[in-house]
């Protein structure tokens, strides 16, 4: 039985790479130490100026029983092109995207294959990782396991759906016939990516069993913001409202979930308000405002006046309105001196707000020792143990969960509740 069930299902598994000499060995030897063989690797090096090349050359020669396809890109052209030039080489019956510093667990291709047989190889499969998802899975018993709105029900539900394209196993016929790619846009392909296979979707799988390890790896604090971040925030949010006003949505939990899509999207463009030139903050603004039509209808989707255009500098008042509500939160402090809890691109905005309106942000903080010692804006990280206790402290972490775990860890280190404040970014 097992035999026939290795010979029935194929799994295409594609690795964009670009300077990953660090983890690339431990992610293809995840692969290849599956007890299920019937995989291609299909790995896109995107022009790695390190040895990831020199590694994966070494691990295919000695492990030549493995169907292995290398494709050099001719230049660098990030992960969405890469992954698209994947796809125009798998041949296996369901996709995986595995990023190049993650791995699959141990023999989880087995159990995958198994569960895409008993449930009629469905289009989606979406599995458990490490990042905390199990509030998807835990009422999963409750209804049939093949009904679509219920799975896409507990989706919308959960506060811990991380909307990222390496969480599903997706059946290569159906990203064929439905012709759906990865726009090539800088960051958060993933997405538009999703919002396009929930859309297509007729039925989609929950297995609450681990597959994928993710790890958070922070990128240089030099290559961290961009003004390309925030021009494919707003190409990403035109074609988010397109796939919503896409006849073939007539679920109301797959509205729900591209609602929530495109919340997610305009959270991440508003700290890059306050972190990019004001040269590109207007040629961006221009376009906006040029597509006015097509970003109201954001404004609708979100019940929300997130875009206003009264003139052509669309974002001043989206910045005034962050600005007004973090003050409001400041005011009520005696004492004027922060700390700032979350080494990225939230925290580097509210201390850029902070300091332009002349409030001392004394450094940052964060979990992740890979930022300990380091600077930005000419502010330090420190750790717990060498922070004055009579600061406050801004946790700026979007994720309720972790910042209900930050809260936690800083009241359990000492520091007084009323010295602790969160700040999400929204309007």
């Amino acid at each position: 039985m097992k035999n026939n069930i290795d010979q029935r299902i194929n799994f295409s598994i594609i690795i964009p790479v670009f300077n990953s000499e660090s983890f690339i060995k431990e992610t293809i030897t995840s692969l290849i130490n599956q007890n299920y063989k019937n995989i291609e690797i299909i790995i896109i090096n995107d022009c790695s100026i390190d040895n990831s090349s020199k590694i994966i050359n070494r691990i295919k020669k000695i492990n030549q029983k493995f169907k292995f396809k290398i494709i050099n890109n001719k230049r660098n052209r990030g992960v969405a092109f890469s992954r698209n030039i994947g796809l125009n080489y798998a041949k296996g019956d369901y996709i995986i995207f595995l990023d190049s510093d993650d791995y699959l667990e141990k023999n989880s291709l087995s159990y995958i294959s198994k569960k895409i047989i008993s449930n009629n190889h469905p289009d989606l499969v979406l599995g458990s990782h490490n990042m905390n998802v199990s509030e998807i899975f835990k009422n999963r018993k409750n209804s049939s396991k093949n009904n679509l709105n219920y799975q896409l029900k507990l989706i919308n539900n959960s506060k811990q759906f991380t909307g990222y394209c390496w969480a599903f196993i997706i059946k290569r016929n159906f990203l064929f016939s439905n012709n759906i790619r990865f726009s090539d846009i800088k960051t958060h392909e993933d997405v538009v990516f999703v919002a396009k296979i929930i859309l297509c979707c007729q039925n989609l799988v929950l297995i609450n069993k681990k597959f994928y390890f993710h790890r958070s790896i922070p990128q240089s604090l030099s290559r961290k913001v961009s003004s390309k971040m925030l021009l494919s925030c707003i190409i990403g949010l035109k074609e988010l409202s397109n796939i919503y006003s896409n006849k073939k949505i007539v679920s109301n939990e797959k509205k729900i979930f591209l609602q929530s899509l495109i919340r997610l999207l305009t959270e991440h463009m508003l700290p890059l308000i306050f972190l990019i030139n004001k040269k590109h903050l207007l040629k961006y603004s221009k376009i906006i405002f040029k597509e006015k039509k097509l970003f109201n209808k954001i404004n609708v989707i979100l019940k929300k006046n997130f875009f206003t255009f009264k003139s052509k500098y669309v974002f001043d008042r989206i910045s005034l309105s962050i600005r007004k509500k973090l003050f409001s939160q400041i005011k009520k402090r005696f004492n004027k001196n922060f700390y700032i809890f979350c080494m990225d691109k939230y925290g580097f905005a509210i201390s850029k707000i902070l300091i332009n309106n002349h409030l001392k942000v004394k450094g940052f903080l964060d979990n992740n020792d890979f930022y300990f010692g380091k600077k930005k804006f000419g502010i330090k990280h420190y750790s717990l143990k060498n922070i004055d206790f009579n600061n406050n402290i801004i946790i700026c972490n979007q994720r309720k969960t972790h910042q209900k775990q930050i809260f936690e860890q800083l009241v359990k280190f000492g520091i007084r509740t009323n010295r602790i404040f969160i700040h999400r970014f929204s309007i």
